[in-house]
């Protein structure tokens, strides 16, 4: 008895200790949502593939790349303000007891940021689509349909692989 008694609470520190260190180290950090915020960008290579299936003329390449620059300029200006939130966030909590009008407010302000990036994404793919004319729009479209088709097999040969592993 005093065995199993002892299993038990081993187990529940286990659990509680594990628990703990999950909630400081769950949170992805800006520079991994990073990483996957880009994997989801087309590389180099699948840029210029698509840019030469559209055709476009000199007038819409040079309207893609201003708009191209300006999108990641901002999109930079967001990532670091989300940084410092975050840090901010992250010292906050640190202290002895933190204060919770504090925490709400700045997980209030991570949460515009955020907002504002996928507002961001949103508009600058609107206005890609509308340098477009319906020809290229429709390989736009292809294309992207054959990147999620890849990306859903990829997707699925990881969870057949894991579930492999599994059992």
């Amino acid at each position: 008895m005093r065995r199993i008694l002892g299993v038990v609470c081993l187990v529940g520190a286990m659990v509680v200790g594990s628990t703990a260190f999950a909630a400081t180290a769950s949170r992805p950090t800006p520079q991994a949502v990073s990483r996957v915020h880009k994997a989801h960008r087309l590389t180099a290579s699948q840029r210029r593939e698509v840019l030469q299936k559209l055709n476009l003329t000199p007038d819409q390449r040079e309207s893609l790349r201003e708009r191209r620059t300006a999108y990641r300029k901002k999109m930079a200006e967001l990532d670091a303000q989300l940084e410092i939130k975050h840090i901010d966030l992250d010292s906050e909590m640190e202290k002895p007891n933190p204060d919770k009008d504090k925490l709400q407010k700045l997980s209030e302000e991570i949460g515009k940021i955020q907002s504002q990036k996928i507002y961001e994404e949103t508009d600058a793919r609107v206005d890609f689509e509308k340098i477009l004319n319906p020809e290229q729009l429709e390989t736009w479209k292809a294309f992207k349909q054959d990147q999620a088709n890849q990306s859903t097999g990829e997707l699925e040969m990881e969870v057949g692989a894991g579930s492999a592993t599994a059992h």
